[in-house]
C-alpha cells in the first residue's frame, strides 16, 4: 500500500526540505486525516503535513526508512507512530513525540466480549465477518505488540486524558504530558445557544461504529432501565451502525448527520459506553448543549464528570449503567438543570485557544 502522496520518493520530497524561519522547528505531522483538534494542533507548530495509510503495518512500517534524517516527527495515531519508530531504530538523531490520542495505547480490546461484539456490527454474511474480525485483530495485535516494544524510543508523548496517561506510564519510561482535545471554537458557540430538552426521557450516543465503543453494553443497559423508565428512548448517532437495533423498542439508529444541533435539543441524556475511549470529543459537546453525561470507567472524560456527579461514572456492564440511567431519569428538572449548568461550566474550559496554546508549550517543553 502506498501513501498519500503514491510512494516513498514522494514522501521524501515533500518532508525534506528546511524551514523558511532559522528559529522554527523542522516538524512533521504524520497522519491518517486528522481531527480536527490534532490538525490545529499540528498547525500551531507549523508542521508539515504527510498522510499515510491506516492499513497494511507490515508495509508501513518499513516506509519510515525513507523518511529524512534530523526531522521532528509528530504521529498522531499508533499507525503513524510504526514508521517513525522503524526510523529511529536506525537513526537516533531522529526525534518523535507521540499524541496518544487512540485505542491502541490502552490495550483493552482485544478481550472476548469486544470481539464478539466485533462481528455483531458487521452486518454481512459470515464469511465476511470472520475476515474481517481476523484482519483487525491482527491490524490491532501488530500496532499493540510493535509499539509496546519499541515506545521507549519515543522521546515524549502527549496524552489526551489523565487516563491515557496512567495506562502509558505502565510500559514507557519517559516524559508524558497532558493536552486535552476541545470544540470547534465556531460550534461552541452554536452549542451554548441550545436548550436541552431536560423533560424528556431521550438518551443520545454518538460514535462510528467501532469495537470499543461497546454500544452493545448500552442497548443492554437500556432495555433493562426501560422497565422501569416506560417511555425512554435511545438515538445512536454514526457511520456503519447496524439497523437491526431498531428492532428494540424505542431505539433509532440514524447514520453519519453532519448537524447534530438538533438531537442535541430534543435529547435529556448523553451516554458513552465505551470500554476504552481517551477523550472523546462528543462527551465535551453534550455537555457544552447543557446534556448531562453519563459514561463508563474505560472513558477518559470521566474524570470532569466525576467531579459534577461520581454516580455518572459507571461500570462497562449492562446492570450498572441500567442503575445510572434509572437514577438520572429519578431526579426531578430542576435536579436535572443543575447538573446541566454545571455540564455547561466545565465545557467551557476545554475551549480552542487555551488548549492549543496549552499543546504548543508542552510539545516544545518536551523537545527542550
Amino acid at each position: 500500500m502506498g501513501t498519500a502522496t503514491g510512494n516513498f520518493s514522494k514522501v521524501y520530497e515533500r518532508v525534506r526540505g528546511k524551514p523558511k524561519n532559522k528559529d522554527e522547528k523542522d516538524v512533521v505531522f504524520l497522519h491518517i486525516g486528522p481531527h480536527y483538534c490534532h490538525r490545529k494542533f499540528a498547525e500551531s507548530i507549523n508542521a508539515k503535513f504527510i498522510k499515510l495509510h491506516r492499513f497494511g503495518n507490515f508495509i508501513l512500517r518499513y516506509k519510515g526508512l525513507f523518511f529524512p534524517d534530523n526531522k521532528i516527527y509528530f504521529a498522531e495515531h499508533a499507525v503513524t507512530l510504526i514508521p517513525t519508530l522503524e526510523k529511529k531504530r536506525k537513526n537516533e538523531k531522529v526525534k518523535i513525540i507521540a499524541l496518544a490520542a487512540d485505542y491502541t495505547f490502552l490495550d483493552y480490546i482485544a478481550d472476548k466480549k469486544t470481539l464478539t461484539f466485533l462481528e455483531e456490527i458487521i452486518d454481512s454474511n459470515l464469511i465476511k465477518r470472520k475476515f474481517i474480525k481476523t484482519a483487525w485483530l491482527i491490524d490491532y495485535n501488530f500496532n499493540w505488540k510493535y509499539i509496546r516494544k519499541h515506545i521507549n524510543l519515543v522521546d515524549g508523548i502527549i496524552a489526551v486524558s489523565k487516563m491515557v496517561k496512567e495506562r502509558i506510564s505502565e510500559y514507557y519510561d519517559g516524559e508524558i504530558k497532558i493536552v486535552y482535545p476541545f470544540i470547534n471554537k465556531n460550534l461552541h458557540q452554536k452549542l451554548e445557544k441550545i436548550s436541552p430538552n431536560l423533560s424528556s426521557n431521550n438518551i443520545l450516543t454518538i460514535g462510528y461504529a467501532r469495537p470499543y465503543k461497546r454500544i452493545d453494553v448500552l442497548i443492554d443497559a437500556f432495555i433493562i432501565a426501560k422497565r422501569e423508565v416506560k417511555d425512554l428512548k435511545l438515538t445512536i448517532v454514526g457511520r456503519g451502525w447496524p439497523k437491526k437495533y431498531e428492532r428494540i423498542k424505542g431505539i433509532k439508529v440514524i447514520g453519519f448527520k453532519e448537524n447534530l444541533l438538533p438531537l442535541f435539543e430534543r435529547s435529556s441524556l448523553y451516554i458513552q459506553s465505551s470500554l476504552a475511549d481517551p477523550f472523546p470529543v462528543s462527551v465535551l459537546e453534550a455537555m457544552a448543549s447543557g446534556i448531562p453525561a453519563i459514561v463508563t470507567k474505560g472513558v477518559g472524560s470521566k474524570e470532569i464528570i466525576e467531579k459534577i456527579n461520581s454516580w455518572m461514572v459507571r461500570e462497562v456492564e449492562p446492570e450498572d449503567l441500567a442503575e445510572g440511567i434509572v437514577n438520572y431519569f429519578s431526579l426531578s428538572e430542576r435536579e436535572r438543570m443543575k447538573i446541566s449548568e454545571l455540564c455547561r461550566k466545565y465545557a467551557r474550559k476545554f475551549n480552542e485557544e487555551d488548549m492549543v496554546r496549552e499543546f504548543k508549550k508542552k510539545f516544545f517543553d518536551i523537545l527542550s
